[in-house]
């Protein structure tokens, strides 16, 4: 066993994992197996604890780590392409499942530019995020939402200055 109050402080801080730089030439290999027998019976007197919602973000960010998220697709404002789809209206795919083909995408249409009619074979839904869009005289605006159902015919689209939508067609 340690021979200092210091010494036993150091094992304990060891034992416990608080102690991340300490003196290599002292060996707290024995005090450190002391510390764990008297501890490890508490362990059972306790409650279970969760933790914190946001810790392990937090402690990721302390740590300066850049870290994907596991379990989830990630699509940047810069990443991906815009890709013509007719006259002033571009799409940028987000997302595509390959098991079930459901695509999510933005879709950019210039000042004046006119979708044309077209049917839905799976459901289709569409939010204006920026801008207007204008379905059969019914104005859309930023936040407004609206779902074509699979087998409905979607009259042509137009737009006074401008939109970015996003949008989730069933395959």
């Amino acid at each position: 066993m340690a021979d200092t109050p210091e010494k036993r402080l150091a094992a304990m801080e060891r034992a416990l994992g608080l102690d991340v730089v300490y003196d290599t030439d002292v060996d707290t290999t024995a005090d450190q197996a002391w510390i764990n027998r008297r501890l490890a019976p508490l362990a059972d007197l306790l409650e279970p604890v969760s933790p914190g919602d946001g810790l392990f973000s937090r402690i990721v960010a302390a740590a300066g780590i850049d870290m994907p998220l596991a379990g989830f697709h990630v699509m940047r404002k810069d990443d991906g392409t815009w890709k013509p789809m007719a006259a002033g209206i571009e799409t940028k795919t987000l997302w595509r499942d390959p098991a079930t083909g459901r695509r999510v995408f933005l879709l950019r249409m210039q000042p004046g530019a006119v979708m044309p009619e077209h049917d839905h074979s799976g459901a289709e839904e569409c939010m204006v995020l920026e801008g207007d869009m204008v379905v059969n005289g019914v104005a859309f605006g930023p936040g407004d939402f609206q779902v074509g159902f699979a087998g409905s015919h979607h009259p042509h689209v137009t737009t006074r200055g401008g939109c970015l939508c996003m949008l989730s067609i069933a395959a």
